[in-house]
């Protein structure tokens, strides 16, 4: 969430997105929840959610054999986080 947002709980985006089995990000992260538009800062949290996925990847010691568990993550960022 973008610091200095008027209203912050209004900005919670939730994304999806795939990673291979070495935890690399496959494909684009997806917004699946998020701001509506007339939202102030709407456009800035969406994109700083893509890029908080984008800088975290590859993911990293997450166990192989449970590939099937973690391939596909979704995860909110809201204002807690």
């Amino acid at each position: 969430v973008p610091e200095g947002a008027p209203r912050p709980e209004k900005l919670g985006v939730r994304v999806k997105f795939q990673v291979s089995p070495s935890g690399a990000l496959v494909g684009r992260p997806t917004i699946v929840e998020g701001p509506p538009a007339s939202e102030p800062f709407s456009r800035q949290a969406r994109n700083s959610a893509i890029m908080a996925v984008r800088n975290c990847t590859p993911l990293r010691g997450l166990p192989l054999e449970s590939y099937r568990d973690w391939k596909e993550i979704e995860i909110l960022f809201e204002k807690e986080m």
